[in-house]
């Protein structure tokens, strides 16, 4: 949910009437219309609604959606996501990542995969497929922050055939996520 919205949904669970939610929003950022305000400004907004007391609701996980946890499961979630941004994943449920992981080490929940030998076998066996099917050139062992991502926003743009631009170098997560949309639009 954008922050934006975020402020709306505390605006309605607040109760404020117009002139009461613009005088909140000119008192902390000075403008009286949210769609003015920066992402910075959008956070002051909020942080001076929960002072008010609103309690933001966490965001449901989708239905059907499984908990992804152990050492393992934030990076096998992340690569998961990359394999459907690119294209290779059909399907990118919790559940079909949680039958890869059994596929691929017989282990049917990634809270039981704690051994580093089953760890890697997973996550090698999932950028294996991905290298293969679209031709991410992984970086080496510690990769610099972001370029993981780079290297699979590069296989995406070789995909498309199209040249990066700077809205990669804005937000790789939300580039990342366009351009998966435009990959999967194109195989359908």
């Amino acid at each position: 949910m954008s922050a934006l919205a975020k402020i709306h949904v505390a605006k309605k669970a607040l109760a404020l009437d117009d002139d009461t939610y613009r005088d909140v929003l000119g008192r902390v950022t000075g403008k009286r219309s949210a769609k003015d305000l920066t992402v910075i400004e959008c956070g002051r907004v909020l942080d001076e609604f929960k002072r008010l007391g609103f309690k933001p609701v966490p965001a449901r996980r989708a239905s059907g959606a499984v908990e992804m946890e152990g050492p393992y499961g934030a990076k096998l979630q992340a690569l998961w996501i990359s394999a459907w941004n690119l294209g290779v994943v059909r399907d990118r449920s919790d559940r079909a990542l949680v039958a890869f992981v059994e596929r691929q080490t017989g282990i049917e929940r990634t809270r039981f995969l704690r051994d580093a030998q089953d760890g890697a076998k997973a996550i090698e066996g999932l950028k294996k497929w991905i290298r293969r099917e679209a031709g991410v050139v992984w970086p080496g062992r510690m990769p610099l922050p972001n370029e993981t991502k780079c290297a699979v926003i590069l296989a995406q743009l070789k995909i498309l055939d199209r040249a990066i631009d700077n809205a990669a170098a804005v937000d790789p997560d939300s580039y990342m996520a366009a351009l998966g949309v435009e990959i999967r639009r194109r195989q359908a």
